[in-house]
């Protein structure tokens, strides 16, 4: 029943089936993620991590965001691209920062679609 109303969240002008649904999930945290990720935290590794590299690709990384996001939310995606650039990309590598980004989503999309008592407090 709740995938069904995430599906009903992501419909354009037809309903999506469950199946559907659950495709676009798996494409979206098992392609999208990653591709997104390596765009944006391959270049610091490779061209070295200094300042205009943390500058430019964590903006980057926020400015992506805005389509979805409200300019204080991708501050705050900016301030914690710059912190996996700084702290965790050279120390863990960028397998790490694509792993904690599919659980981080992941718990996002539990707490907002999947928990039922969002819909409860919520509405």
């Amino acid at each position: 029943p709740r995938l069904q109303e995430f599906s009903e969240k992501f419909q354009t002008h037809r309903k999506i089936s469950p199946r559907t649904a659950y495709l676009y999930l798996i494409s979206f945290f098992f392609i999208s993620i990653p591709s997104e990720d390596g765009i944006f935290l391959a270049p610091p590794i490779l061209l070295g991590i200094n300042g205009w590299t943390i500058t430019l690709f964590s903006f980057l990384f926020g400015f992506v965001h805005f389509y979805k996001y409200s300019t204080i939310n991708c501050l705050r995606i900016v301030f914690a691209a710059i912190l996996e650039i700084v702290f965790i990309l050279p120390r863990y590598g960028l397998l790490t920062c694509i792993l904690g980004h599919i659980l981080f989503d992941l718990f996002c999309f539990y707490a907002i679609i999947v928990n039922p008592a969002y819909k409860a407090d919520n509405h």
